[in-house]
């Protein structure tokens, strides 16, 4: 009768413990910022029940991984695979889409950012915080975009930097625009989603392949468990078993 592999089953047990991990540092990183930092806006929010949704997601399928190479029960190894095929194909979708929609979404974020520079716009949240972020003011052509209203997010520091600032009458404001800064922030953000998606897929590659492998080595001891042929003695112990190997009834014997 033909055994499952014990290195296959302890490399697939080894990896979902290390998955399992993996998973709870990425719950705790949610759950540490959500702690210590009180006043978050809705992006913030957002990115750290993010990070505890994946986190929980990850360690559930480790359990089902684990336990199920462990158990050697096929049900939880199939839907362990199952899972991690389901989220490879999601972070594929998202690679090819952060790729070919990077250009969209610059242009929209710049839009966006173009909408709070009229003088009507009330809510310059969005504006003030890329300009505080990323030391800069403006789209464009600088802080001449705002005009004679510029706001306090393109002020500079109390000490003047020749190189980050300028001299607006009274005022000391950043010099560069945020054009070139806020596309190279798309840009790394672009390349970290890249490289997280292409690590994640290598690692469910592995994943599904150990499980695959031991699904199949359980499927092929159970049929051969099923077509293995009962022993003679066993077949012998059955009541009246050679008497039922006679060609006619009538020729049983009967006291």
């Amino acid at each position: 009768m033909a055994k499952v592999n014990v290195w296959v089953k302890r490399l697939l047990i080894i990896f979902n413990s290390v998955f399992a991990v993996a998973g709870c540092l990425v719950f705790l990183m949610g759950v540490i910022g959500k702690k210590y930092v009180h006043e978050v806006d809705r992006e913030e929010q957002y990115g750290r029940n993010t990070l505890m949704t994946i986190g929980v997601v990850t360690i559930f399928l480790a359990f089902l991984g684990g336990y199920g190479a462990k158990s050697e029960n096929k049900c939880l190894l199939f839907s362990f695979f199952t899972g991690l095929f389901s989220n490879f194909l999601l972070l594929l979708l998202l690679t090819v889409a952060v790729v070919v929609l990077r250009p969209q979404i610059f242009s929209t974020i710049r839009g966006q950012f173009g909408s709070h520079l009229l003088p009507d716009e009330e809510n310059s949240d969005f504006a003030d915080i890329v300009q505080s972020q990323l030391k800069c003011c403006g789209m464009d052509n600088g802080y001449k975009d705002w005009g004679e209203s510029i706001p306090v997010s393109c002020r500079c520091p109390v000490v003047n930097d020749p190189l980050q600032c300028t001299s607006v009458g009274y005022l000391s404001v950043y010099k560069q625009s945020c054009s070139i800064p806020l596309f190279e922030v798309i840009d790394k953000a672009s390349f970290i989603i890249f490289g997280f998606t292409v690590g994640f897929s290598i690692i469910a590659l592995i994943g599904m392949a150990l499980s695959i492998t031991l699904l199949w080595q359980l499927h092929r001891q159970t049929s051969i468990i099923q077509l293995d042929p009962p022993k003679y003695s066993e077949i012998a112990a059955i009541p009246d078993y050679k008497m039922n190997l006679l060609p006619f009834p009538d020729m049983r014997y009967s006291p």
